[in-house]
This record gives structure tokens, C-alpha cells and sequence, in this order.
């Protein structure tokens, strides 16, 4: 959800819900106490049949990036992804420009699987990048 007034009146069981492990997973990544990343993984919800995971919602803190600390957020997802039987494969995109993520998709096995124009939380519209993880191939 992008929207914080929105997301601030949801009640306390719409949160519950959303963290309840079934196929959702959110990880944190810390510097001893204070939490300078967040990531997960969930069921893609334009999926109906409930097979495909999405990979979404990373922040490193500006000041941890480019350290390297984006593999253990890869490394995290995907391994719950293979545990989680479900679901066959795992989709991530990236907008238009952001190499970074780019490079780290391609290096953690995801393939490119086309492109869109898209409408970006921040009221923008760009061209989104798709890519796929076969996860049956990867547990095999």
C-alpha cells in the first residue's frame, strides 16, 4: 500500500492478516538493534491460481547501499520461495533507469520477461521491466 493515510486506518486484522507467513514473508535486515532495510516476498495477486510469489518493497537506508547487503535480501526471498511449495515461480520488476536492480535480478537468475508503462505509487508513469524465477527448475 502507498498510500500512508490510507494504510493508518486499516484495522489491526488487515495486518494480522498481511503477516501471517501463508504465502508472505517480510524480512528485516539490522545493524545490531536499528533496522536499516525491509523486504518481502507474497502471493502475486494477479495470479488467481495463487502459484506465483512477487518480490517487493526494498529499502536499504542510503548510507548501507552498495554494500552488498541487497544479496541477503535476494538470498532470503528466495529461499523462502523454495520452501513455500505453492508457488512455481517468483516475479520482480524494476522502473526504467534503475541498473542496480537490474544487475541483481539478472544475477540472482531472473530473466527478462518484457516491459510495460506503468503508474508508480509516487504519481509518475515510467516503464517497468518484468522478470521471472522459475522455482520448480531451482528445486529440481
Amino acid at each position: 500500500m502507498a498510500n500512508p493515510d490510507e494504510a493508518k486506518n486499516l484495522p489491526k486484522s488487515y495486518w494480522l492478516e498481511t503477516l501471517d507467513c501463508k504465502g508472505k514473508q517480510v524480512f528485516g535486515l539490522f545493524d545490531d538493534q536499528t533496522l536499516i532495510g525491509i523486504t518481502g516476498v507474497f502471493t502475486w495477486r494477479e495470479d488467481p491460481s495463487g502459484q506465483t510469489g512477487v518480490m517487493a518493497m526494498s529499502f536499504i537506508e542510503p548510507s548501507y547501499r552498495g554494500q552488498g547487503h541487497s544479496n541477503l535480501f535476494y538470498k532470503a526471498r528466495i529461499d523462502f520461495a523454495l520452501q513455500y511449495k505453492a508457488w512455481k515461480k517468483l516475479v520482480i520488476s524494476h522502473r526504467e533507469g534503475n541498473e542496480a536492480s537490474r544487475r541483481a535480478m539478472i544475477k540472482h537468475g531472473f530473466t527478462l520477461t518484457g516491459t510495460e508503462e506503468t503508474d508508480w505509487p509516487d504519481g509518475t508513469r515510467d516503464r517497468e521491466y518484468n522478470y521471472v524465477l522459475d522455482l520448480e527448475k531451482l528445486r529440481s
